[in-house]
C-alpha cells in the first residue's frame, strides 16, 4: 500500500493505492474508496513512491502563474469529468449540494457552444477540484460526488 499527496491545481489529495490488478486498481483518495481503470499505456508500470530528503533553503522566486488543472488517471464512479478540452464556465451545484443522477451541475464551454454536464450518480457535492473560468483538458476532473447512502 503506498500513500501519495498529488496536487492538482491549488488543491492537494491524498491517494493511497491499495492494489493493482491490471487493468484496475484499488485507491483512496481523499478517503473515499475507489475502483479505478488503468490507461492501458500506463498499466504496465507502476509508480514508486517519492522519498524526499531534507529540504534545504533556496532562493525566493516569483509566484509561478496558476496552471490549468490536469487531467488525472483515477476517476471514480461520482466523478463530473470534462469530455472534451474546454472552459469551465460555472458550477451549478457547490460543495455539501445533494444532487440527482442526472442533474446538470457543471457548464463547461467547448467548440462555442455551452453543455451542461450531468451528475453521474445521486449524493452530496464532496469536491471542486477546478476553478470556474479555467481551462481545461478533456478528462480533467470537474466536480466529485459521493455517492448517497
Amino acid at each position: 500500500m503506498n500513500t501519495y499527496r498529488i496536487k492538482i491545481g491549488d488543491v492537494t489529495h491524498e491517494v493511497v493505492i491499495n492494489s493493482i490488478t491490471p487493468p484496475t486498481a484499488q485507491v483512496t483518495v481523499d478517503g473515499h474508496p475507489y475502483t479505478v481503470s488503468l490507461d492501458e499505456t500506463q498499466a504496465a508500470s507502476v509508480a514508486q513512491p517519492v522519498r524526499s530528503a531534507a529540504p534545504t533553503p533556496a532562493a525566493a522566486a516569483p509566484a509561478p502563474k496558476a496552471a490549468a488543472p490536469q487531467p488525472i488517471a483515477c476517476i471514480g464512479e461520482g466523478d463530473v469529468v470534462a469530455p472534451m478540452p474546454g472552459k469551465l464556465l460555472k458550477f451549478l451545484a457547490q460543495v455539501g449540494d445533494k444532487v440527482e443522477a442526472g442533474q446538470p451541475v457543471v457548464v463547461l464551454e467547448a467548440m462555442k457552444m455551452e453543455n451542461q454536464l450531468p451528475a453521474p450518480i445521486a449524493g452530496k457535492v464532496v469536491a471542486l477540484p477546478a476553478a470556474e473560468g479555467a481551462d481545461v483538458k478533456q478528462r480533467t476532473v470537474l466536480m466529485r460526488i459521493e455517492a448517497s447512502s
